[in-house]
């Protein structure tokens, strides 16, 4: 009977460990420091905790066969911490500097038929480049179904980080509005590290939700699909949850051992 006890005592623990590995990966976005006087930015002098950055994309996709191909520009509006918007008197962003990513992506339809109501695609390829914008002079303009989205006024603009997809997905819904999911690797450069300064070493995962109304896309002829979404990125850490692993691993096998002499 000792036996048995513990052996459902080991099982419940070994559960709850995988538990707790899940609910870990599902908490909510952590915070993170940004000082833009470091940068030479200019605006309040940090470390300013926020806990996202929320911002416009704007693409224009081209249908190919059953996949699509865009490029396109996120350019950010504002930090945010615990659901509240921190205005320019706190971060300076979108007053003396500005935060922007331009990227290109490919996906494939793996639900429904492409550019339809309920079709859900596979992000295949994503890659972006983040920039700050000494004293916010960039003009943005968005994509139309003549024109690609693009970006003016870049040429003093500093390179801040850089990415690559993990995992994602884009869709259409029952009413054509978009939606884009995705994952993607966060990589600092050395000036990079001088913007976003904690925690150190910096979060390596970002997080991208974007979508917008139904009637933000613009579908035309030869499946051209103009996007303009809003949303919001956040960041994160690779899950490490290699010494819990290994202690489940070692109860379920001391379980397993259990089991047998008890045969």
């Amino acid at each position: 009977m000792k036996n048995l006890n513990f052996s459902k005592r080991l099982s419940l623990i070994a559960s709850g460990i995988a538990l707790t590995l899940g609910m870990a990966s599902a908490q909510a976005a952590p915070t993170f420091g940004i000082d833009p006087s470091a940068l030479g930015l200019g605006g309040p002098v940090g470390p300013i905790t926020v806990d996202s950055m929320y911002g416009t994309a704007s693409q224009l996709l081209h249908t190919i066969g059953n996949t699509h191909e865009a490029a396109g520009y996120l350019s950010y509006s504002t930090f945010t911490l615990n659901g509240s918007n921190l205005g320019a008197n706190i971060t300076g962003m979108n007053f003396n500097y500005g935060i922007y990513l331009t990227f290109t992506l490919k996906d494939m339809v793996t639900t429904g038929a492409i550019n339809q109501p309920n079709s859900i695609n596979t992000l295949t390829q994503l890659s972006f480049n983040m920039y700050a914008d000494p004293g916010n002079t960039n003009v943005f303009h968005q994509a139309t179904l003549a024109n690609e989205a693009s970006v003016d006024g870049t040429g003093d603009d500093i390179p801040i980080a850089f990415g690559e997809l993990v995992q994602g997905t884009s869709s259409f819904n029952s009413l054509l509005g978009a939606a884009l999911n995705a994952n993607t690797t966060f990589n600092l450069t050395p000036q990079g590290e001088l913007f976003f300064v904690d925690p150190v070493p910096f979060y390596d995962l970002m997080f991208n939700a974007f979508n917008n109304t139904t009637q933000a896309p613009q579908f035309g002829p030869n499946g051209l699909v103009s996007i303009n979404a809003a949303g919001v990125s956040d960041f994160n850490r690779v899950p490490e949850p290699g010494s819990l692993a290994l202690l489940a691993l070692a109860l379920l096998g001391v379980h397993a051992v259990n089991r047998r002499r008890q045969a």
